[in-house]
């Protein structure tokens, strides 16, 4: 299977990559893993969330942030991508509905 990183790239906003992250989104992609270590801002993001738009499935990340993951969840969503977060400041309720969502395969990232 062919993925168009430029595509997903422009999908989610973007004009080009910063320095590293092609390549780190490359390794991600063909070995199934990557450490990838930048600044705040350095755009480590993108090496979750383009492989999320550009592949089949739901990623899951996992952030101790609830603040930067509402963040992300509304800029995904702004750029037609389905995400939502999972933390305990949510209550049961709400919580169940994600749950049933990403049981039914309603979500790109978690």
């Amino acid at each position: 299977m062919r993925i168009d990183l430029e595509d997903g790239l422009r999908r989610l906003g973007y004009e080009s990559f910063r320095p590293g992250q092609r390549e780190a989104i490359e390794t991600l992609m063909s070995v199934g893993r990557v450490l990838l270590v930048a600044p705040t801002g350095g755009g480590k993001s993108l090496a979750y969330q383009l492989p999320a738009v550009c592949l089949p499935g739901t990623t899951l990340v996992i952030s101790p942030l609830v603040a930067l993951m509402n963040d992300q969840v509304q800029a995904l969503a702004a750029r037609g991508v389905s995400a939502t977060f999972l933390a305990s400041t949510l209550d049961g309720a709400e919580v169940r509905r994600r749950m049933a969502r990403l049981a039914q395969g309603d979500y790109r990232l978690v």
